[in-house]
């Protein structure tokens, strides 16, 4: 197993671009500024959080009746529906 220095050479150019970026990216912004991002930061994966969650709590809530769909006796709307309607 030999070390391909290419491989080596590519993987520590991009290493220190990418820390030089950081860097610059990093000391842009003053810490008051970066505790502003992190505020709005934690509100946008808090409203996230409550979208997922209600997706996932509204699935949950809507899944036994889908499930009946399966043994033929799934009703909406006063309509009675057969397993054979479904399908087609």
């Amino acid at each position: 197993m030999s070390i391909d220095m290419s491989k080596i050479a590519t993987g520590a150019a991009y290493g220190a671009s990418s820390g030089t970026i950081a860097v610059g990216l990093l000391t842009r912004l003053s810490p008051d500024e970066w505790s502003a991002v992190g505020v709005l930061a934690g509100i946008v994966v808090a409203v996230i959080t409550i979208g997922i969650n209600w997706y996932y709590k509204r699935k949950a809530t809507l899944a036994p009746n889908v499930s009946n769909c399966i043994f033929g006796n799934y009703q909406r709307s006063g309509i009675e529906r057969g397993w054979s309607s479904w399908q087609s």
